[in-house]
């Protein structure tokens, strides 16, 4: 009865691991999605400024 006990926890510590290692392998995605889309907000806002500074000078040039 011991042995099948202990075959039993063996076959449970091991489908909990992959279990685990499926669940990291799901935040590392998520993690890549995130990284992802700091990027593309960081691009956005960069976009923002240059294109501010533009039609501030636009302005500056109608003004003249």
């Amino acid at each position: 009865m011991r042995r099948q006990t202990k075959v039993v926890s063996t076959l449970a510590l091991g489908a909990a691991l992959a279990a685990v290692m499926q669940g990291c392998e799901s935040f590392d995605k998520t993690m890549d999605s995130v990284d992802r889309a700091n990027t593309t907000a960081e691009r956005v806002d960069r976009t923002a400024d240059r294109t501010e500074r533009n039609v501030e000078r636009a302005g500056d040039r109608v003004g003249d």
